[in-house]
């Protein structure tokens, strides 16, 4: 079968550029979009919302020399099943293509398709239909996708999703032209500013429109959007609690997904898209089976799961309207490199790069933390990486599995800096506390384990290193107060700083508190960023008192972590030493004080002049020197500051 490709969609972009309902910048950009996140010519454009149905159907089927078939003409019609048994299943889902009529007499097949130019396919649907003619009718790709879940799939929903999306693009097209009122059958006609002259859309502008909801500035939404994102994530967290094994893996796999979407420079809005993405792309989801790109296309049990759930998710979120990248990450994440995945069969670069990377960072998160994979054992970082070589160019994305590679090594290599960052461990049942206070702690770089009862507390204390316990005292199988005790009566935890966070308050219990030698006692409910707060104070206090943890010896290639990268690691660890870069342009170091950026030479610079050249610099050699102390503080701006002006001049250095 023919695959929908870049012949037809420059036929697609040539017809609407020649009759004049598409301008070259927006060919340009269109075509630029399609190259970064694949999908239809069409839909880009629709999703752009400079173009509506009526006019990008009426003008293409002008020159097809064919009739059309609105979305909305569609949901309302039915069709006789021995219409629609006259294709093959198979075939018609392959050619993407949905049969309307059949006349028997004649044996003439009509059918709707998005491509009535691709004569490879349409002769492919004629031969499996034993049909003398093929006469075809346009609609736009969504439609017949939607036509072919509804009464194929028995997706009732189909044609919902496809309406809210063209409602969306209704109001996208209010905030484009910033019109009060417009109504539905001028559509077409706003695609012209009121001074008469043609709107042009860039590249950026269409990747902006298809990230954003509608009605909401760049700024507002991207902002809107974090806090929806950290929303998520404490409501995924909950429901995953009980998730055995795969305890938050979607927020992990969240968290990922926005670290390739920075590595390969996508939008604010992208990021934030490809990160909801992340959060709730196995909502509906849970069963018997983890359906990953990798274990679908292993195992048919799982690929019969998936072919069954795989829209959920989407389903459940279709009154959030949540970003189109988002939708097409989910509904796409089973597809195959080579094409023969589901539920399009869509090949290479025609995969939409959020789901191409979804498939690769949820496959990563299974291999990594569930032992029911397809190996059967839990793989270290490396051994996971090493799976994906095996399958690139069949279930994933080469270059994507290249980028991940990078970021996985630029993790590993954190953690080797962060070898000394403080490690805090969670005693509460309620799941709720814990999930909340455990995301914050992450956030200002703690490492964290969370228990649900004393006994696990315990062992965890135990068998690895824990700086800090924060506890409850309503546990079992024995409470708080007697876990702290007990541990107490351990030379090697004597000392360890304990936070009580409890819902009692009665004065006695606070006197047990600090008798047991708490590092403080907070009643619950207060605030998160209380207890953050009280924490670094301890731990800072008790860290004035001994030898502070090194990260001597460390040292990689900018290619694994970028500058950029390697200040925030080294200032959120509160690490103390010298960052020394060994570039082609130049030699430079950058001096910490416990997280603090002090001091910086480079080219025989110092201060933050010099910092601002070294951002310049992409390729070379860095070491961690931890047993270097700066003697003199040149910078007071914090490390936040001096990365967000130097990002900013390289940016306009950049236009």
């Amino acid at each position: 079968m023919a695959v929908k490709g870049r012949t037809a969609d420059h036929t697609v972009l040539k017809a609407l550029l020649d009759r004049g309902a598409i301008t070259p910048d927006l060919y340009e950009g269109a075509l630029n979009k399609q190259q970064a996140y694949g999908g239809f010519i069409e839909e880009i454009l629709l999703d752009s919302g400079v173009v509506d149905e009526s006019k990008l159907l009426n003008t293409l089927a002008a020159h097809f020399r064919i009739k059309f078939v609105l979305s909305e003409k569609l949901r309302e019609a039915t069709f006789d099943q021995t219409v629609l048994k006259t294709v093959p299943e198979k075939v018609l889902r392959a050619a993407q293509v949905f049969p309307i009529a059949f006349d028997a007499k004649s044996r003439t097949l009509s059918i709707i398709t998005s491509r009535p130019d691709d004569i490879v396919s349409v002769s492919e649907v004629e031969k499996a239909a034993m049909a003398r003619k093929v006469v075809c009718y346009l609609a736009r790709p969504a439609a017949v996708k939607a036509a072919i879940a509804r009464w194929f799939d028995r997706d009732i929903h189909a044609f919902d999703k496809l309406k809210r999306e063209d409602m969306e693009q209704f109001h996208q097209m209010m905030d484009v032209y910033e019109r009060n009122v417009l109504d539905e059958t001028t559509i077409a006609a706003a695609a012209v500013k009121s001074d008469g002259q043609e709107s042009t859309f860039s590249a950026e502008d269409l990747e902006k429109r298809a990230a954003i909801p509608a009605g909401s500035s760049d700024r507002s939404t991207y902002e809107a959007g974090e806090n929806f994102l950290s929303t998520l994530h404490i409501m995924i967290g909950l429901l995953e609690n009980d998730r055995a094994e795969l305890r938050g893996h979607s927020v992990q796999v969240s968290r990922h997904m926005r670290q390739m979407a920075e590595r390969i420079r996508l939008s604010d809005s992208e990021s934030v898209a490809l990160g909801i993405a992340g959060a709730v792309h196995d909502l509906g989801k849970f069963g018997l089976y983890h359906l990953t790109a990798l274990n679908v296309a292993e195992w048919q049990g799982h690929w019969e799961a998936a072919a069954s759930r795989y829209t959920v998710p989407t389903r459940l979120f279709e009154s959030v309207q949540l970003p189109l990248s988002a939708t097409q990450a989910i509904d796409h994440m089973y597809e195959r490199y080579e094409g023969s995945g589901f539920p399009e069969g869509l090949k290479s670069k025609d995969i939409p790069l959020s789901a191409r990377i979804l498939a690769i960072v949820d496959t990563y998160s299974d291999l990594t933390l569930n032992p029911k994979n397809p190996f059967r054992r839990v793989l270290n970082a490396t051994e996971a990486v090493q799976v994906f070589d095996k399958y690139r160019e069949t279930i994933f994305d080469p270059m994507l599995v290249d980028v991940f590679k990078a970021i996985v090594a630029g993790d590993a290599l954190r953690h080797t800096i962060l070898a000394g960052q403080n490690s805090v461990l969670i005693v509460d049942s309620d799941p709720e506390q814990a999930i909340i206070l455990e995301l914050n702690l992450v956030r200002n770089g703690f490492s964290v384990e969370v228990c649900s009862n004393t006994r696990a507390g315990m062992q965890t204390v135990m068998n690895n290193r824990v700086d800090l316990v924060i506890t409850e005292i309503d546990l079992k199988p024995i409470d708080g107060f007697e876990m702290v005790d007990r541990l107490r009566g351990d030379d090697r935890f004597k000392d360890l700083p304990v936070l009580f966070y409890t819902t009692r308050s009665d004065q006695k219990d606070v006197a047990r508190g600090f008798e047991l030698g708490a590092l403080d006692y907070v009643v619950k409910p207060s605030s998160v960023d209380v207890i953050v707060a009280k924490i670094q104070r301890g731990l800072q206090a008790r860290a004035s008192q001994t030898v502070p943890a090194a990260a001597g010896g460390v040292s990689g290639s900018l290619s694994e972590m970028d500058m950029p990268d390697l200040v925030q690691v080294l200032s959120q660890g509160r690490k103390t030493g010298a960052l020394k870069i060994q570039s082609p342009s130049g030699s430079g170091e950058i001096h910490f004080k416990e997280g603090k950026l002090v001091n910086v030479i480079y080219k025989g610079q110092e201060g933050e002049e010099a910092f601002y050249e070294m951002l310049h610099i992409k390729d070379g050699q860095f070491q961690v020197d931890a047993s270097f102390k700066p003697e003199r503080e040149i910078i007071q701006v914090s490390a936040e500051s001096l990365l967000l002006e130097g990002m900013r001049r390289l940016d306009e250095a950049n236009r």
